[in-house]
């Protein structure tokens, strides 16, 4: 795979990063069976890295295929993890604004997969 192709893969809504995957795995540790499928994405094969990439495995990314009804869970949990860092006087604070970053991140992941159906 050329430095472009891998690029191009991901850009794509359904590749996410690491440290996404780890971040969205720890805010749903109390949901067992979602942190397990996270898990098994990130024990998997990353897309593969084009010979020039220089990036260690905090730079991977993964193809994510996950049912609609887990990544509604996934965003349940992240938003109610959001609301809960927000300071007491309605502040953002670096938590939640760590949480929204990863509640917007799986919206795109959402919106992909709904547009995929819809095609």
């Amino acid at each position: 795979m050329n430095a472009e192709e891998y690029k191009s893969i991901c850009k794509r809504a359904d590749a996410l990063q690491r440290g996404v995957i780890e971040a969205t795995e720890q805010a749903v540790k109390g949901r067992s069976d979602l942190a397990l499928k996270l898990r098994e994405i990130l024990n998997g094969e990353a897309i593969h890295k084009p010979d020039s990439h220089n990036g260690k495995e905090e730079s991977d990314y993964f193809l994510v295929k996950l049912s609609a009804e887990d990544t509604e869970q996934i965003q349940d949990y992240l938003l109610d993890a959001e609301g809960n860092a927000v300071g007491l006087n309605g502040e953002t604070t670096p938590i939640a604004s760590h949480y929204a970053s990863l509640v917007d991140v799986w919206q795109r992941y959402i919106d992909f997969c709904e547009s995929e159906i819809n095609i």
